[in-house]
């Protein structure tokens, strides 16, 4: 009987045992459950928003396949195109070739020429300065040349004379004479020559001074209105001139003359009528003359 009672409370306690297990479990698949229901209802709030979201991606898509459609239309015209030009730009990058080719040859004949006149124009300075050398040499003989025949002027002529002392009679009445015969002719200064004489070769020198120093211009060419301008000088290249055909040109050197002038005393003032004759009358008084 004991052993009876022991099984039937035994039996109670595990059917309440699983009853309590099996609630247990009941009720973590009832939260499970509910929780799986609030994330579809979640889910189905979100649907709408997903489907708006899925049409707009559709429409750009669209667009973009569009675009895509309209790029690859270009870029296939674009193609044809430069098949076409293809063909054109490689004979144009033989001809661009070709005119380097060419314009490099050129520039390096130019450089030779270039090279040529600057030694041709070196040995024309070298020339330049030895006949400026020369000429200077002949204005100092030229100079002193002057300042002699002054002296000599100043010690043969030292004082005024008249025309009718210096032509005689029969030649001045066959002549007209360009001055009265009264007036003397200006009176010449302490070296020999008058004022106004004096004046002139002064100019003359500084005319030559100043043509010595100055390099030569050349004159522009003048046009006529109405008439066509004529056309530039064709290019004349300079042939490359041995340097043999330069020694061979002779340079007369001027030897400097270093000896002083020689001063000439003046002679005492003579009086009119004491002034030598001139003329046939002078001839016949002095044959050495």
């Amino acid at each position: 009987m004991g052993y009876a009672v022991i099984a039937f409370a035994g039996v109670i306690v595990g059917l309440l045992a699983g009853w309590l297990i099996a609630s247990l479990r009941a009720n973590q698949q009832l939260a499970a459950e509910r929780r799986k229901c609030a994330l579809a209802e979640e889910k189905n709030f979100r649907i709408p928003i997903l489907e708006q979201a899925l049409t707009q991606k559709t429409a750009e898509h669209n667009q973009l396949n569009e675009f895509s459609i309209t790029l690859r239309s270009r870029l296939t015209e674009a193609t044809a195109k430069l098949q076409d030009v293809q063909p054109r730009l490689t004979e144009m990058a033989a001809k661009v070739g070709e005119k380097d080719w060419q314009l490099l040859q050129q520039s390096i004949q130019l450089e030779q020429s270039n090279r040529r006149c600057i030694e041709l124009y070196r040995k024309l300075d070298e020339h330049q300065r030895a006949a400026l050398d020369n000429l200077n040499r002949l204005d100092q003989a030229q100079r002193r040349a002057c300042r002699d025949l002054q002296a000599a002027f100043a010690e043969v002529i030292d004082r005024p004379i008249t025309l009718d002392e210096a032509m005689p009679s029969e030649l001045a009445a066959q002549v007209e004479p360009a001055v009265p015969q009264s007036q003397p002719i200006p009176a010449l200064s302490p070296e020999g020559l008058s004022d106004h004489e004096q004046n002139l070769i002064d100019e003359e020198l500084a005319a030559l001074d100043k043509a010595a120093e100055e390099p030569a211009s050349t004159p522009a060419p003048e046009t006529i209105e109405g008439m066509p301008v004529p056309p530039p000088p064709p290019t004349v290249e300079i042939p490359d001139i041995p340097r043999s055909s330069f020694a061979a040109i002779p340079i007369r050197e001027i030897p400097a003359d270093t000896t002083p002038p020689q001063a000439v005393a003046p002679e005492p003032t003579k009086p009119a009528d004491t002034l030598p004759p001139v003329g046939p009358a002078a001839t016949a008084a002095n044959p050495a003359a």
